[in-house]
């Protein structure tokens, strides 16, 4: 598929160049588009501040084709005179990062021009899969719920491979690699950087030149039954967590179920002693002006979706997603930090028991709460819990009452109220087995002739119930 024979037969000779130079996709605007016989309308770095400037200047040039990140252009959406000016658009291609349906389906509200999604690195000279999206069709470029990457563009080989770098079958997860003409030699003077991410190719069984290195992009994917690729997200932005390896891609587009969500991001942090927990940024719809959707909501909708170890342990509303002023990708590292009031638990309701105290006590050393903060019904994951907690806790409980707590104790009793009891029942199981072994102790073998049974055994003498009160 060549995007400039697309262009070209929809009678498009203009293309806007909106993405900073320092950005690779500029250099299909400019250059790519250039070198076709294209106009490049040039836009200026004030496009997110100023979108009604933006909507001025592709009506004075009659601009029909917009090629953007899905992000910038969620922001775009939210100008009245952006989303009058869409009807006039013949094409909208993406690229950057992932483009999601409900993006798609918002565009279909004001449009309805060719969309186009695309995929490729820097590393490989930006563009390396393309494919037109034909969800209105019912093709399968959104298997489930997910949009593909589309296939392979010419002279640019993609391989999906699993961690021996052998081939997964279609369906089955893997890493991208990237081969062929657009592969780059590596990066300027940093050679180790260079050998782990270009590798020999070893499917180049023809010793095409062109196709000598390949590009380990770092990229989860997998293939589908169309022969085309479906992203599924960044190897660095999979998580482990409490032991468990969560995909952060999930978690946001569970959240994205909730009507009044507009968009969310949920990334994950340390804290000063090393321990992990999730934040869940989001912004409401115009809609939801009176605060009827908020982070104890949202927390009760992936309750009943998700695993718990998946529950982000903060819920904090922002206005807008701050973005990359050279790429117009998400600037994660912008994001604002959470508060104490970002931090969503259960409702509090005091202990009731003197073991539910005691594990309050437990809890508010090992996580630094507030010990009037926990309560009967506080969740050990919400309150950040990990192995390492874990770890902490039994042994201040085998401190003090002298049992032991494995592991899946723990974590299969999460809530306050039910490890309470599960302890009290353990002690009491604990006292029973040991009142048990000083009993038997005390049985005494009379081994005399005079008191042998019939069979010729000797007899056995139990103690009493004045001997064992506790039995």
């Amino acid at each position: 598929m060549n995007i400039y024979n697309i262009i070209n037969n929809n009678h498009i000779n203009k293309v806007l160049a909106i993405s900073n130079f320092a950005f690779d996709i500029s250099q299909t605007e400019i250059t790519s588009s250039l070198v076709n016989g294209f106009t490049v309308v040039l836009m200026g770095d004030n496009i997110d501040d100023d979108v009604d400037l933006f909507v001025e200047k592709m009506n004075k040039n009659d601009i029909k084709l917009i090629k953007t990140t899905p992000t910038r252009f969620k922001l775009f959406l939210e100008n009245k005179n952006f989303k009058n000016y869409l009807h006039k658009i013949k094409i909208l291609i993406f690229g950057g990062e992932e483009f999601k349906l409900d993006l798609y389906h918002e565009i279909r509200k004001y449009s309805n021009c060719n969309i186009y999604n695309g995929y490729g690195p820097t590393e490989c000279t930006v563009a390396c899969t393309f494919t037109k999206v034909n969800i209105d069709e019912g093709k399968s470029n959104h298997n489930n719920n997910k949009i593909t990457i589309g296939e392979p563009i010419t002279n640019c080989p993609i391989y999906i491979l699993d961690k021996f770098k052998k081939p997964v079958p279609i369906g089955v997860e893997g890493e991208i690699y990237i081969g062929g003409y657009g592969v780059g030699k590596g990066y300027l003077n940093r050679e180790e950087l260079t050998k782990e991410k270009f590798v020999d190719n070893p499917f180049n069984i023809n010793h095409d030149q062109h196709n000598k290195i390949i590009y380990k992009t770092g990229d989860l994917g997998k293939w589908t039954m169309d022969g085309e690729v479906e992203y599924i997200g960044r190897m660095d932005f999979q998580v482990k967590i409490n032991g468990q390896r969560i995909e952060l891609g999930e978690i946001e587009n569970t959240i994205k179920e909730i009507n009044e969500i507009e968009h969310c991001v949920v990334i994950d942090k340390k804290k000063e002693n090393g321990d992990q927990y999730l934040i869940c940024y989001y912004i409401t719809s115009t809609s939801n002006n009176d605060n009827l959707i908020n982070g104890r909501m949202i927390r009760k909708h992936l309750n009943e979706k998700l695993p718990k170890y998946m529950i982000p342990n903060y819920y904090k509303r922002i206005n807008e997603i701050p973005l990359s002023n050279s790429s117009g990708k998400l600037n994660r590292k912008a994001l604002p930090e959470p508060t104490k009031e970002d931090f969503i638990t259960e409702k509090y309701i005091a202990p009731e028991t003197e073991m539910e105290k005691m594990i309050c006590k437990f809890y508010s050393k090992i996580f630094n709460i507030p010990e009037g903060e926990i309560g009967r019904m506080s969740d050990f994951y919400e309150l950040g819990g990990d192995s390492l907690n874990v770890i902490r806790f039994a042994a201040l409980v085998e401190n003090e009452l002298n049992i032991k707590l494995h592991f899946k104790d723990i974590m299969s009793h999460s809530i306050i109220s039910d490890l309470g009891k599960y302890i009290e029942k353990k002690l009491k199981d604990e006292r029973i087995k040991e009142n048990i072994i000083n009993y038997s102790k005390d049985v005494e073998i009379l081994d005399d002739p005079k008191h042998f049974t019939k069979e010729g055994l000797p007899t056995l003498k139990f103690p009493t119930k004045n001997d064992h009160p506790n039995l």
